[in-house]
């Protein structure tokens, strides 16, 4: 999990490389349970004031736009 494999290529590992004779579902829900104990990543980044910036890119609400319904693109600093 820690590579990002998904629990059918973790399933497929087990019984391809250790001869895993349990089911896929047992896998799942181990997989599952294990994703949800474990924090989000979280990586902080401290410079020193003025040293970098951070942006960000996104999408804003939905406008009108000459008669047409469109969404417009954000980018921000920080």
């Amino acid at each position: 999990m820690a590579v990002g494999l998904s629990a059918q290529r973790i399933y497929q590992d087990f019984v391809g490389e250790h001869g895993f004779s349990g089911s896929f579902q047992a896998v799942k829900r181990f997989v599952r349970q294990l994703r949800q104990t474990q924090p989000i990543p979280f990586v902080r980044m401290e410079v020193e004031p003025g040293v970098e910036t951070q942006v960000d890119f996104g999408q804003g609400a939905w406008v009108m736009v000459e008669g047409k319904r469109k969404r417009p693109h954000s980018f921000g600093l920080f």
